[in-house]
């Protein structure tokens, strides 16, 4: 037996899962949340751009709002691929906060904004997401994502769904929101995750990529350990 067979009849299995955020948007910056706004055209061309840096995934997954679906789409239409549209993979709904931006809110709101770092789960916008569920319906994807029996994925998401699993696999604080403002993830910009499955045991994240590519971005060994 080698030791890639005995690798594979412990249950072990490595995994690559890329995500995609969408491009630049129409309109005015700020918290976009779950509004359905479309690409600019130069977001489009971004996207496309790091789509086609990057490999054939085994698995195409999207957020089902336009800025993401729409892109999504096209890229499993030239892979070949079918694009499976996942509601948890939407960004955080921020309520009366939607369309508004964090200098607006700090100007005009500045307790509620403070609040809303310090205690999400207690200090959600106005008619907005509580923290806990929006981290329940993200770590339920992301989980489906650890069940696929696939190796490489790909997920077309939102800038709150990447930094939560990014801030998760990096072991910080969540249970306040600065995770959201201290990391950034650019639009059109990848994450790459390589993902240890070990049964009885935590999944193991390690960060191999964040930035948007500017070559081509091939799978690493998935066997390495």
């Amino acid at each position: 037996m080698t030791s890639h067979d005995s690798v594979a009849s412990s249950g072990y299995r490595s995994l690559i899962i890329d995500c995609l955020r969408h491009g630049e948007c129409e309109g005015a910056r700020g918290l976009r949340g779950q509004q359905d706004v479309e690409l600019t055209c130069d977001g489009r061309a971004a996207m496309h751009a790091s789509g086609a840096r990057l490999p054939k995934p085994d698995r195409l997954l999207s957020s089902p709002l336009t800025r993401c679906r729409s892109v999504a789409v096209e890229l499993a239409e030239q892979w070949g691929l079918e694009c499976r549209i996942d509601d948890d993979l939407m960004e955080m709904h921020f309520g009366e906060w939607e369309g508004r931006s964090l200098r607006e809110l700090a100007d005009r709101e500045p307790e509620a904004l403070a609040a809303f770092w310090r205690d999400p789960a207690r200090a959600a916008p106005p008619g907005g997401e509580p923290l806990d569920a929006f981290e329940t319906r993200v770590e339920r994807a992301w989980q489906h994502c650890l069940a696929a029996p696939v190796q490489h994925q790909l997920i077309v998401t939102h800038g709150g769904v990447i930094k939560t699993w990014l801030a998760k696999a990096l072991k910080m604080e969540t249970r306040q929101a600065m995770h959201l403002h201290r990391l950034e993830v650019a639009h059109s910009g990848v994450m790459r995750l390589r993902v240890e499955l070990l049964p009885g045991e935590a999944p193991l994240a390690q960060l191999l990529f964040l930035g948007v590519p500017g070559a081509s971005m091939t799978l690493p060994s998935l066997n390495s350990y």
